[in-house]
């Protein structure tokens, strides 16, 4: 879902970013889909939501055309990115919402009400979580020891006995990204769940060993 406000802290958004949002992402392979008034009418963005659903074959891109602070007297200006509003302005989009203007921090009955049972839902999905990881550990034990091991961030514990000794490493000035590789190649090569993002900056940032495998993800 993109929010098309055109307006950034500058100004106009075509200041710095002039590209049709629509091209680029249609020619990267994603169905577009327009939200021509994304501020009054809830029906075209509830379609348009309703539609991206419905698409199965590729990820949906939604623009939602919007003004900037709407209902605002300076609704679409660069003064409302980011800008505090007087408490004379924020009764004046209150009103425009059809709030009451002399209420402060309400919660609406009807958004208790979304998320009264919240609790739970998520009370009972968490206790179907854990039988599925007793499951799990019962099936699976060595796995599953792994696999606590990733879920708390824990090393193994003889980790500090894979990188260089201090007596080893050059006392030369090096760049950090060299050194960086010094000790990570050691510790990617035994670790299982130590990721690395690099890019196309494998030789810069010295992470290149022999057993290491290349992924891409979007």
């Amino acid at each position: 879902m993109y929010d098309s406000n055109q307006i950034n802290c500058d100004g106009s958004v075509d200041l710095c970013n002039t590209e049709d949002i629509n091209a680029k992402m249609r020619a990267c392979g994603w169905d577009v889909i327009d939200v021509e008034d994304g501020c009054y009418v809830l029906e075209g963005l509830v379609k348009a939501l309703l539609k991206a659903k419905a698409s199965t074959e590729k990820a949906t891109f939604v623009n939602i055309h919007t003004i900037i602070d709407v209902g605002s007297k300076v609704a679409g200006d660069v003064k409302t990115h980011g800008a505090a509003f007087p408490p004379k302005g924020v009764k004046a989009v209150k009103k425009a919402l059809w709030m009451n203007p002399d209420e402060h921090f309400v919660v609406s009955d009807e958004a208790y009400a979304f998320f009264w049972d919240i609790k739970s839902c998520g009370n009972s999905l968490e206790e179907d979580w854990n039988s599925l990881v007793n499951d799990y550990a019962e099936e699976y034990p060595g796995l599953y020891e792994e696999f606590v091991k990733r879920v708390e961030g824990r090393f193994i514990e003889d980790w500090r006995s894979i990188i260089p000794a201090k007596e080893a490493l050059s006392t030369a000035p090096t760049p950090s990204r060299k050194s960086a590789g010094i000790i990570c190649n050691p510790l990617a090569a035994k670790l299982k769940n130590l990721l690395v993002g690099r890019a196309d900056l494998s030789p810069s940032v010295n992470m290149i060993r022999k057993d290491k495998v290349d992924f891409a993800g979007m």
